[in-house]
C-alpha cells in the first residue's frame, strides 16, 4: 500500500485573505504544515494539493523549497483535485491535512496509515467525532483512493468543500473512527485551525511561546498552563461548526439508463411497465426496434413518462435487409455509438446473447456502467427439452425428408456450432473486436441461462430464479422483482389497456377466446417422436369440437399466434378448418393483439407450445379461467404445469369437466401459491436499480 499525505490549500481564502502565507517566526503558515507533516513515519510521500490558477503558483514554488510533491487541479473540487494527484503519485491511501490546520499531528496520521491497513476502511474521520475527541485541527481524515473514485463517479457538484457526507451519508463505505488515540490527545475543546484573525493569534502566540519544533503533546501541555491562550479562540468554535453544517450538502448523479427493447409485444406486455417506473426517477434513453404509432405517442405523454430523453430506433430484427457482415457491422457500429454519445450508468436489455445487446452491454462496461438484463416472459422449466425442440424442428422442416432423421438431427446440430464459431468468434474478429467467450448463445438456449456480457439478472419470481440456479447463473448476480403486472405499476397498464395500447371491443358474456399456435408439427415428450401435421391439425379441431359442443352458445374467438399473418395460407386453411364447426366461430386478425380478447373473455385457453399470452392472461386476471392444455404430452407441453394463475390440463376427460363448470358457473379457480424463500425480492424498478448501482462500488 503507498501511503501518502494531502496538503490541501489555496490562496484564495475570504474570511481570512491568503492566510496560508501569513508569516509566523519568519515561516509562512502553510510552510510550518509542510514540516511537521514530513515528521510522518509511515507517508511515502507529501503533495501540496492546490489549483491550478496563476494566484497559486506561489505555492508551487513554495512545494519545491520544502521539498515536497505538488498537484495543481480544479479550483472548487477538491475530490477531483486529491483524485488527480492520487493517480499521478499511484497512491493507494492518503492522510488529508488541511492547510489551515498547522498542529497537525504526524502521530495521528501514522495511526490512520496501521489503521488502514489492519482494517481496510474507506474513510477515517477524527475531526468532531465523539469518541475520538482530538483537537480540532489534529486530524482530520484518512481517505482509500479506490473510494475516491467511486466518490468522484456519483457526485453531482463541484463544489465539494464539506466532501465528508458523500463517504458517511450514503451508505456506500466503510467509515470508521481514527483509534488507539492516546488519552492525553484527546482534548476535543480545543481549536486549532486557522480561518479567522482570533485563529492566527492562537498561533502567533503559541509558536512564539515554545518555537516551530514542538509536537501535539508540547502544544497541550503549554495550553493546560495557559488557558488564556485556549480562550483566544474557543469563541469560534460554535459558528464554525454552524458554519460547516450549513454549507454541507449531498448531491449524487441521477443514473442515465439505457433501456433496449427488442420486441414489441414484450414491451407492450412487461416491459414499458419497468420504463414507466424509471422515467419518474431517472434520466432514461430508449432504444427499440418498430413501434406502432399508439404507443409512441403514448411514450411521448411527458406525465407519464417525464424522465423519458429519447427514443432511438434501431435494426437488429427489422428495416432494409442487408448482407450479415453489413447487418452485423451496423450493429457493431450503432451500439458504440450509443454508448458514446450517451454514457449510460445503467444499461437494461432483455438478454445479453444478440450482437446489439451484447456490444451495447461490451461498451458500457468499459465506461463502468452497470449491466442488467431483465426477464421479459416466462422462462421454461425444461431447457433441455426446448433446445431438443429446436433442433427437432429444424430437422423436419429445414432439411431434405429424403435423408435419414438421424443424419438430419446431425446437420441441424452442426449448423447451430457452426453459427456459434460465426457469430460469437468469426464476425467479432470481423469488425476488430475480440471473440465473445461465454457458453451463453441465441443459438442454444440451454446454455442461455448463464451470464455473457451482463453483471445481473433480474427474474419474476423464485421459480425463474431455481431456474436460472440450476442452469449455473451465479446467485449472487439473481435478483426477483416480480411482473410489472403484480406491482403498482399495474395502474399504468390499466391506462394503457383504456387508451393507446388496445382496441376495446364491447365486453361480452359466455365468449372463451383459444390461443391457436403457429406450429404444425410437435413432438412427443416420452421419446421425441414426431407428432404430424395432420394428427396434430385434427387433435386441435377435436378440442374446439368439443368447446362448442359443450358450452353452446357461446363466443368462441380463435386467436392465431402473429407470425401466420405472414403465411395467408395457413391462415385460410385455418378458417377453412374450424369456422365449419359453428357459426360461434370467429377467427380474428392475428396481428391483433391478444389481450384485446383476453380482456373481453370469461376463459382463455392454450395448445403447446406455450403461448406468452397465457401467462399474460393469468397476471392480468387472476381470476379468470386460464387453461393451458396438453393432451398428447407434447414436448415443451407442460410448460405451465407450475406457473400460479394457469390450470394444467393433460386429460381430456378433465378437460370436460372443467368446461361443464365452467358453463354452469360453478368452477372455482384453485390459486396456486409459492412460499416465499428467497430474500431477494424487490418492490420496483427504481429500488432495485438503486441498489444494483450501489453493489457498482
Amino acid at each position: 500500500m503507498k501511503r501518502a499525505i494531502f496538503i490541501t490549500v489555496r490562496t484564495g481564502s475570504t474570511r481570512l485573505p491568503k492566510k496560508c502565507l501569513l508569516e509566523i517566526a519568519g515561516l509562512t503558515t502553510i510552510q510550518h504544515l509542510i514540516r511537521r507533516v514530513k515528521k510522518s513515519k509511515m507517508a511515502n510521500v507529501v503533495v501540496l494539493c492546490t489549483t491550478h490558477l496563476a494566484e497559486d503558483d506561489v505555492l508551487e514554488e513554495i512545494a519545491k523549497k520544502e521539498n515536497i510533491e505538488c498537484f495543481r487541479g480544479s479550483v472548487k473540487d477538491k475530490l477531483e483535485r486529491w483524485r488527480g494527484a492520487a493517480e499521478k503519485f499511484h497512491v493507494d491511501f492518503f492522510v488529508t491535512a488541511d492547510g489551515d490546520d498547522l498542529f497537525c499531528e504526524p502521530e495521528l496520521i501514522d495511526l490512520a496509515f496501521v489503521q488502514a491497513e489492519s482494517k481496510g476502511p474507506d474513510f477515517i474521520k477524527g475531526d468532531g467525532v465523539r469518541g475520538v475527541d482530538v483537537p480540532v485541527g489534529a486530524f482530520t481524515y484518512g481517505i482509500k483512493v479506490k473510494a475516491l473514485q467511486r466518490v468522484c463517479i456519483i457526485k453531482d457538484t463541484d463544489d465539494t468543500e464539506m466532501m465528508w457526507a458523500y463517504f458517511e451519508d450514503t451508505g456506500f463505505f466503510n467509515c470508521q473512527k481514527l483509534e488507539n488515540v492516546p488519552g492525553e490527545l484527546k482534548r476535543p475543546e480545543i481549536r486549532m485551525t486557522l480561518d479567522y484573525p482570533d485563529d492566527f493569534k492562537f498561533f502567533q502566540t503559541v509558536i512564539g511561546a515554545l518555537g516551530t519544533d514542538v509536537g501535539l503533546r508540547d502544544v497541550l501541555e503549554y495550553l493546560d498552563k495557559h488557558p488564556e491562550v485556549i480562550a483566544i479562540n474557543q469563541h469560534l468554535q460554535k459558528g464554525f461548526r454552524a458554519n460547516q453544517k450549513s454549507k454541507t450538502r449531498l448531491l449524487l448523479k441521477r443514473p442515465r439508463v439505457l433501456f433496449y427493447t427488442s420486441i414489441p409485444r414484450s414491451f407492450q406486455t412487461t416491459l414499458i411497465g419497468n420504463l414507466y417506473e424509471l422515467c419518474q426517477l431517472y434520466p432514461v434513453v430508449l432504444i427499440a426496434e418498430e413501434l406502432n404509432d399508439a404507443t409512441k405517442e403514448l411514450l411521448g405523454n411527458k406525465a407519464l413518462f417525464p424522465k423519458l430523453e429519447k427514443v432511438i430506433f434501431v435494426e437488429q430484427y427489422t428495416g432494409e435487409k442487408r448482407n450479415l457482415l453489413s447487418k452485423y457491422y451496423y450493429l457493431f457500429k450503432t451500439a458504440k455509438k450509443i454508448v458514446k454519445e450517451y454514457k449510460p450508468d445503467i444499461v437494461i436489455t432483455v438478454n445479453d446473447v444478440y450482437p446489439f445487446e451484447m456490444y451495447l452491454m461490451r461498451f458500457a462496461k468499459k465506461t463502468h456502467a452497470v449491466n442488467v438484463c431483465f426477464q421479459a416472459a416466462l422462462q421454461m422449466k425444461d431447457r433441455k427439452g426446448e433446445v431438443a425442440w429446436w433442433v427437432l424442428q429444424n430437422a423436419h422442416l429445414r432439411y431434405p425428408r429424403f435423408l435419414p432423421l438421424p443424419v438430419r438431427l446431425l446437420l441441424a446440430k452442426l449448423k447451430k456450432l457452426l453459427a456459434y464459431g460465426l457469430y460469437y468468434w468469426i464476425l467479432p474478429v470481423c469488425v476488430g473486436q475480440k471473440p465473445f467467450l461465454g457458453k451463453a448463445s441465441f443459438l442454444d438456449w440451454h446454455a442461455a441461462l448463464t451470464p455473457q456480457v451482463c453483471d445481473f439478472q433480474v427474474v419474476f419470481s423464485e421459480r425463474d430464479y431455481a431456474i436460472y440456479k440450476a442452469h449455473g447463473f451465479p446467485t449472487e448476480r439473481l435478483l426477483i422483482l416480480p411482473h410489472p403486472l403484480k406491482r403498482k405499476t399495474r395502474e399504468i397498464f390499466e391506462s394503457l389497456q383504456s387508451s393507446a395500447l388496445r382496441v376495446n371491443p364491447q365486453k361480452r358474456e359466455n365468449t372463451i377466446t383459444v390461443m391457436w399456435p403457429d406450429e404444425t408439427i410437435s413432438f412427443r415428450r416420452r421419446d421425441y417422436s414426431i407428432i404430424p401435421k395432420e394428427e396434430l391439425q385434427q387433435k386441435r379441431i377435436e378440442i374446439i369440437t368439443r368447446i362448442s359442443q359443450i358450452l353452446g352458445d357461446w363466443k368462441i374467438f380463435i386467436k392465431p399466434h402473429p407470425a401466420v399473418k405472414d403465411d395467408t395460407n395457413k391462415f385460410q386453411e385455418i378458417k377453412n378448418s374450424l369456422e365449419p364447426i359453428s357459426s360461434n366461430i370467429q377467427i380474428t386478425n392475428p396481428e391483433e393483439m391478444a389481450e384485446t380478447y383476453i380482456q373481453i373473455s370469461n376463459v382463455v385457453v392454450g395448445f403447446p407450445p406455450a403461448s406468452t399470452a397465457i401467462f399474460v392472461a393469468s397476471l392480468w386476471y387472476p381470476e379468470k379461467p386460464i387453461l393451458s392444455l396438453d393432451f398428447q404430452h407434447e414436448l415443451l407441453g407442460n410448460f405451465y404445469e407450475d406457473v400460479e394463475g394457469v390450470e394444467f390440463i393433460d386429460s381430456e376427460e378433465k378437460f370436460i369437466e372443467v368446461l361443464q363448470l365452467i358453463r354452469a358457473h360453478q368452477y372455482q379457480k384453485e390459486l396456486k401459491t409459492q412460499k416465499r424463500t428467497i430474500q431477494k425480492e424487490f418492490l420496483s424498478t427504481t429500488g432495485l436499480l438503486k441498489s444494483l448501482y450501489m453493489k457498482k462500488f
